[in-house]
């Protein structure tokens, strides 16, 4: 009977142990952090270019072909959340590209030089073509959900990490990060009526790795009427 129970309770333990939550930010490793080098056993593939409709660029999605998807429609957060069978574009129109995406290159229509967006090691949730906008003043952007350092010291960037929100011009350029360091994206949309751009990030003020009631919410917005396209916070209470 004590040997059952011996049994017992070091399978619950090893239950425990790896059902235990990681924090997402440790923050001994902030100050120190080491390159991170992508794993050479990853199968990783370039797609076919596709063109969003009504713009000069074609795109090539460089990625892991097992989590790609293409559609019209956003797919939500995480890496579970993906199509993980399907390798089509649905919809050029409202395009949008979910997976684990590891880089994107872009070629203007009857040229022949190809660009990259980044030489980070970052791993792209999403892409976004800002349709709103776009109709509204004819401003070409691509909005990404991105995994962009090892936050939380497992010398692995993926959905265990933070998320961040990024914009680039449409061919590529200007990508960069538009939420605070160290603030988790919760979610963000497009007001059409307004042109403008609304995302909320939590930031973990009391430090301890995870994001709770007891943290704090931010509200931004960027507005695309104006030349400087700046993130602005602003108080919703």
């Amino acid at each position: 009977m004590r040997k059952l129970t011996f049994i017992i309770l070091v399978t619950i333990t090893i239950l425990g142990c790896k059902n235990e939550k990681k924090p997402k930010v440790n923050y001994d490793n902030q100050t120190d952090k080491k390159e991170i080098i992508r794993d050479s056993s990853t199968v990783i593939i370039n797609e076919l270019p596709f063109e969003i409709d009504s713009t000069e660029y074609l795109i090539y999605v460089i990625g892991e072909p097992s989590n790609l998807s293409y559609g019209s429609s956003y797919s939500g957060f995480g890496a579970e959340s993906n199509n993980r069978n399907s390798f089509s574009v649905n919809n050029s129109y409202d395009s949008n590209i979910s997976g684990n995406i590891h880089n994107l290159k872009f070629q203007k229509n009857e040229s022949d030089t190809i660009t990259q967006l980044t030489d980070q090691t970052i791993l792209i949730n999403s892409v976004d073509f800002l349709r709103e906008i776009f109709n509204k003043n004819r401003k070409e952007y691509l909005l990404y959900t991105v995994y962009d350092s090892d936050t939380n010291g497992d010398q692995k960037i993926n959905y265990r990490d933070l998320r961040s929100l990024y914009m680039s011009k449409i061919n590529g350029e200007d990508f960069k990060k538009i939420n605070p360091e160290l603030q988790e994206l919760i979610d963000w949309k497009i007001i059409k009526s307004q042109n403008r751009l609304y995302f909320r990030t939590i930031e973990d003020v009391d430090k301890n790795g995870e994001f709770d009631n007891e943290d704090n919410l931010h509200y931004f917005y960027i507005d695309f009427d104006e030349e400087n396209l700046k993130p602005k916070e602003y108080n919703s209470i």
